[in-house]
């Protein structure tokens, strides 16, 4: 992809080298999304709820969308209509672990280790299994699949897994052995679990293991232990994202025949999804784009990968229910905000082809600044051997700092009087904060500075965003930092 390099009016470059990268320069900008056309899908995105405040782990069901709670909400979930557009509350007595479970018109609950069902239409609410044991015995967030509940519980870390039918009142224990085990999802006769029965408690890696409620059978899915995510459950197959290797994958696992199968590669990065969620065929994921945490979609008929969000601001804690997607949405979230504020987003999905969805605040263009030049030990110019170089990025025309979640491709060059430009590196980013400012920076460490020890010469040092058009300030370093004229203006008369 071509970049094109742009400068100020109030800046100026000095130098052929300069010069010649002047004329050479290129543009470009891009994301890796589907190209114009070319989506199997038109994504229509809506705010169902805005901040101030945390508006946490919506969950898609038919017409609704249910999170809670809210900053400032105590226990209180929030049920809101698609089609009406109005809310509804219930109130819990007591804090829940999330994500709740729901299937139609019934919400599951852990609390303090006791398993609840609420009737949505009226709020009503019903005790499964009371509270039990004490700080050691613990119950994971309980699942429903239409008359059946399930969750894990034991002596912590080692779980049995609990099935209840809402019509018998009848309460199973399963035949499954306790291990440790967390993020249980539930369809139909399939339950899906994270298991880490086959890796030390000092390791990350975990499996994936099943249950078949109808031939009462526990199962096997992933071959061997890795990073993963909490399992979804489609019609007839397991997802999941896992981390392989150089590369972040969506992984699949067909019921009927037993076999795993790759969905896809995540975009750019061998990051883990954040969440992952399958209704019918389409699979959704939250995970690294081009600058920040995405929204992502996969058709499993059509064998398409799509985007569904790409706001800048993280996306996660998503959910999918027919052709609806819901998210926690960080876009509003950054400089000059309260850090914790997120909205709740959706989009209705609707088949294409299609335009992906427009890149909703992310800048074109940026002013790329070098902030500061610190010589090691605090050494004079003439002295100082390597030097640290902190850079930040504001949006073209403003002291707007770009979004905290912005990861761009930072590159520092420089050249030493009047040679040519070299590429000194890529910046590592970080969040710095001052006052109630947060905002991102990029750092090059242990920069070679020994040539300026002399003072008549002295270093250029410039700044490009990959995926930015660059507008670059100039850093001159040097004991006589004064800009090198090799033919000096001579005054015609004194000034009067």
């Amino acid at each position: 992809m071509l970049r094109r390099w742009g400068l100020r009016r109030d800046s100026r470059w000095f130098g052929c080298g300069l010069v010649a990268l002047l004329l050479l320069s290129t543009l470009g900008i891009g994301f890796p999304a589907s190209a114009a056309g070319e989506q199997p899908y038109k994504v229509s995105e809506f705010l169902i709820a805005g901040g101030p405040g945390n508006q946490g782990w919506p969950i898609a069901n038919g017409h609704r969308v249910i999170w809670g709670p809210s900053s400032g909400d105590g226990n209180r979930i929030t049920i809101h209509d698609l089609a009406s557009g109005q809310d509804s509350y219930i109130n819990r007595p007591k804090l829940a672990q999330w994500p709740l479970g729901v299937d139609g018109d019934t919400l599951v609950t852990t609390e303090e280790n006791g398993i609840y069902a609420y009737h949505l239409p009226d709020g009503s609410r019903t005790e499964i299994a009371a509270p039990k044991g004490d700080a050691t015995y613990g119950r994971t967030a309980a699942r429903i699949s239409g008359d059946i509940v399930v969750w894990a519980e034991g002596a912590y870390p080692n779980l049995e897994l609990y099935a209840y039918s809402l019509s018998s009142k009848q309460t199973t224990r399963l035949n499954s052995q306790p291990v440790q085990r967390d993020g249980l999802a539930l369809r139909g006769n399939v339950l899906a679990w994270v298991d880490r029965r086959n890796v030390s408690s000092a390791q990350a890696e975990s499996d994936i293991y099943g249950y078949d409620l109808a031939a009462k059978k526990e199962f096997r899915i992933t071959s061997a232990p890795e990073p993963v995510t909490l399992p979804a459950i489609t019609d007839g197959v397991v997802v999941w994202g896992s981390a392989r290797g150089n590369e972040g994958r969506l992984e699949g696992f067909d019921l009927a025949s037993a076999t795993s199968f790759e969905i896809t590669t995540t975009p750019g990065s061998s990051w883990l999804p954040t969440s992952v969620a399958a209704d019918g065929d389409l699979v959704v994921w939250s995970g690294p784009g081009p600058t920040d945490e995405d929204v992502w979609g996969y058709d499993l008929a059509q064998r398409k990968s799509f985007i569904i969000c790409r706001a800048i601001g993280g996306q996660s804690g998503l959910s999918i229910s027919g052709q609806t997607v819901v998210w926690t949405d960080w876009r509003h979230s950054g400089v000059g905000k309260y850090e914790g504020d997120s909205d709740i987003y959706a989009a209705r999905l609707e088949p294409g082809p299609s335009d992906p969805p427009p890149a909703v605040g992310v800048p074109g263009s940026t002013d790329a600044k070098i902030e500061i030049v610190w010589p090691h030990d605090s050494a004079p110019v003439t002295e100082a051997k390597q030097v640290n170089v902190t850079a930040a990025l504001f949006v073209s025309g403003t002291l707007l700092s770009v979004p905290r979640e912005a990861n761009y491709t930072v590159r520092l060059y420089r050249a030493l009087n009047n040679g040519l430009v070299g590429p000194m590196g890529v910046g590592t980013k970080r969040v710095a904060t001052q006052w109630t400012q947060v905002f991102p920076v990029w750092d090059f460490n242990d920069v070679d500075v020994q040539a300026a020890n002399d003072p008549t010469d002295k270093y250029y040092s410039t700044l490009s965003v990959d995926e930015l058009t660059t507008f670059t300030s100039v850093w001159a370093h040097g004991a006589d930092p004064r800009t090198y004229f090799p033919k000096m203006d001579a005054p015609e008369a004194a000034c009067e």
